[in-house]
């Protein structure tokens, strides 16, 4: 029994000898293998896949945008110039009306009246003128006659008195010789003192036809009164005539009546005395423009002549060309911003006035610019940089980039045309990775 029992614990022993035998050699042989295995993975490592595409020389806008509204160019409030009395109205809204016609008559038999008595005051006038005519005109004869009679009783007189004095003359030397009896002489005398009274009193007379002739001064100032009176009849008239005109409210321009608020029988205020809402509005939606409010900042995209682009959505997204027409001088002082007004054809008739509009102004413009998609450029380490794809390896590229747009990023420094970059699986990228090229769509 003593010698089974050592026999047993001898084959135990064994057992045990052999397990650790087992396990150092598999502890010898383990690292090795590990080591072999490490090494085979990394050799292994597969190629990263990548989407790429060219740099493109392309046309790059950046565009601001803005609102707007559709204004017409020709457009009416019609108010009443004087009170009155609706008697019709000769429109509905949406009719269309031409300039000039009728669009409201008021009740007019007062104005009427009132036109009639100012054409009889002008009539009276104009009578009262060519009396004031007549009565000169025969002043003026008779001035006329009665100086001309003046001056020849003068011419007359001149004569006789001169003839006198040359007969007194001889006489006082005939007698002087004795020749002629004193009562001769004092004859002679005596004729010669009558024919000098005579012209003495014909040259007084010819001064009293002059003088009349101060009558014809009242006569002028009788015309001047007559004259006035008819310039101030003729303008009472107009203002009547004027009145009655303004009975028959027109449209000063042609479009579509836009809102009417006013009934046949309804009493109407004039415009002086109380601005309320219009009686009508016109619009000529043929010819529109887009008014838009720019801050001062971005005013300059819309120089005068300019052309913008809009677009319309209640008139189904219409996308139209306009040119910048005017840009008010004075900025609106709460905002800052000027009204900018944009003209733009309106030929299908499908913009309406109060339309909303979309703009957009060109801020940058580059015909050449080198495009590359957004989301290729990276940042590292503080640089701008993409990369660029040369053979199977990936080249890391840095730039210097320009303006973006909503899509598109320009490259200033850096890359060429025609290369191809990396647009997708570039954030996992590194210099020099291996890479696999499975796609690139530049959209």
């Amino acid at each position: 029994m003593k010698h089974r029992a050592v026999y047993n614990v001898a084959q135990r022993g064994r057992k045990i000898v052999t397990v650790l035998s087992l396990m150092v050699a598999l502890a010898v042989l383990l690292p090795a293998g590990c080591a072999q295995g490490v090494k085979k993975v990394e050799t292994a490592v597969p190629p990263k896949p990548v989407a790429v595409t060219p740099v493109q020389c392309s046309l790059l806008e950046n565009v601001i945008s803005f609102t707007g509204t559709v204004e017409p160019v020709e457009k009416a409030e019609i108010f009443s110039k004087i009170p009155g009395k609706v008697e019709a109205v000769y429109c509905r809204e949406g009719d269309f009306v031409k300039a000039g016609e009728t669009l409201i008559q008021l009740e007019d038999a007062d104005l009427k009246a009132a036109v009639s008595q100012a054409q009889a005051a002008l009539r009276m006038a104009e009578a009262r003128l060519s009396q004031a005519h007549s009565g000169m005109s025969l002043q003026n004869t008779q001035s006329e006659t009665g100086i001309q009679q003046a001056k020849n009783a003068v011419a007359q007189a001149e004569v006789k008195h001169r003839l006198d004095v040359l007969n007194l003359d001889r006489m006082k030397t005939l007698y002087s010789n004795g020749v002629i009896p004193r009562q001769a002489l004092d004859v002679g005398q005596t004729e010669e003192e009558v024919s000098r009274k005579a012209l003495d009193s014909a040259k007084e007379n010819l001064k009293l036809a002059k003088a009349s002739t101060a009558q014809n001064n009242i006569r002028k100032d009788d015309m001047k009164v007559a004259r006035a009176g008819i310039a101030q009849a003729e303008a009472a008239l107009l203002v009547a005539q004027t009145q009655l005109g303004y009975a028959r409210i027109t449209s000063p321009v042609s479009g579509v009546v836009a809102f009417r608020g006013v009934e046949p029988g309804e009493l109407v205020a004039a415009t002086s005395m109380l601005r309320a809402a219009p009686l009508l509005k016109v619009v000529n939606n043929r010819s529109v423009y887009i008014e838009v409010m720019v801050p001062e900042k971005d005013v300059h995209l819309f120089g005068e002549g300019r052309n913008v682009r809009a677009a319309v959505d209640a008139a189904g997204a219409m996308q139209c060309q306009g040119r910048v027409t005017a840009i008010l001088p004075a900025a609106d002082p709460q905002n800052r911003s000027f009204k900018v007004k944009i003209s733009v054809d309106n030929t299908g008739g499908h913009l309406k006035s109060g339309m909303f509009a979309r703009l957009q102004g060109v801020s940058y413009r580059n015909p050449r610019a080198l495009l590359v998609p957004r989301e290729a450029v990276l940042e590292r380490e503080g640089k701008k940089v993409v990369f660029v794809v040369d053979g199977n390896k990936a080249v890391m590229r840095e730039v210097k980039t320009g303006r973006n747009n909503e899509k598109n990023c320009e490259i200033v420094a850096g890359l060429k045309s025609g290369e191809q970059i990396v647009t997708a699986g570039q954030t996992l990228l590194n210099e020099g990775d291996t890479v696999r090229v499975e796609g690139g769509a530049w959209q």
